[in-house]
């Protein structure tokens, strides 16, 4: 048998290993404040408190019992059927207008409740008598957004810088440059061909040895010390990133944010220039 604790010589918390997956309990906004409103809510009041708090629904209870939302969108299905909106603000409450909206454990698993947010387009977590949360859509896009964008950047920059590096020179000047940086470390039939078979960190070799960066300055600009700074930190944070070391920071990301913009700018210059040659 295998003892956890064990495992790689290094102490395994109770949870630790399950926390590796995304359930709900992970994606619920962090000190999420739940608000409720009643049935015999007005109508008026009960749009005026979504617009004050910036929500697009709000869990509805009938005494100690959630039992449904109100929301923009049921508030607008209801309202196709209803002719006079004067009547609808001074003299309805939310009772007319809610509707329903499941209820999930906050330990379930994603691919489990999406077909019930895709339907109602949030969910509650817990029970009509004990509700933990809501979770909406936009929750779960900004949930695996801040996931993901690490690697949309990452793969942004890294495309793009290759595509910087053939605007400077054609197939045949790109292996002399590679070789003439990278022979130290490769037998001659071993050394890369092609951009697609360098390492990150040999892309910045390439491209900032003194000898070849009379090639790629005319494309990157700047100083050679400068674009090394900004190379070391991508190369830095995508270790990172890829081999799964740690979670980036907020001061981690703006720092990528800022250097993947820095090569969007240096991708509209490159443009705007080739644009002005035809």
């Amino acid at each position: 048998m295998i003892e956890l604790d064990n495992i790689n010589n290094e102490p395994v918390s109770t949870g630790a290993l399950t926390r590796m997956f995304h359930s709900l309990n992970r994606m619920l906004p962090e000190n999420q404040n739940l608000i409720k409103i009643e049935t015999s809510t007005g109508l008026g009041e009960a749009l005026g408190i979504l617009e004050k708090y910036g929500i697009s629904q709000v869990p509805v209870s009938e005494g100690d019992y959630v039992v449904g939302i109100f929301s923009y969108r049921s508030f607008a299905q209801r309202l196709k059927i209803l002719s006079d909106i004067r009547l609808i603000i001074n003299e309805l409450t939310v009772e007319d207008f809610i509707e329903d909206a499941p209820f999930v454990r906050v330990t379930d698993e994603l691919n489990d409740v999406l077909d019930k947010m895709n339907k109602s387009g949030s969910i509650l977590i817990g029970a009509p008598e004990q509700v933990q949360g809501i979770l909406t859509a936009h929750d779960i896009f900004s949930y695996f957004y801040g996931i993901s964008s690490p690697y949309i950047m990452l793969a942004e920059i890294e495309l793009t810088l290759r595509l910087f590096m053939r605007a400077a020179a054609s197939d045949e000047k790109l292996i002399e440059c590679i070789k003439s940086s990278l022979s130290y470390k490769y037998q001659p039939d071993k050394l890369p061909q092609s951009l697609e078979a360098l390492a990150f960190e040999e892309y910045q070799k390439v491209i900032t040895t003194k000898d070849n960066w009379l090639v790629f300055e005319p494309v990157f600009g700047g100083k050679r010390e400068w674009l090394i700074v900004i190379l070391n930190d991508i190369r830095e944070l995508r270790n990172d990133v890829f081999h799964f070391r740690r979670q980036l920071t907020p001061a981690d990301t703006n720092l990528l944010l800022r250097h993947r913009n820095w090569f969007l700018k240096k991708a509209k210059i490159l443009e705007a220039k080739r644009k002005s040659l035809q």
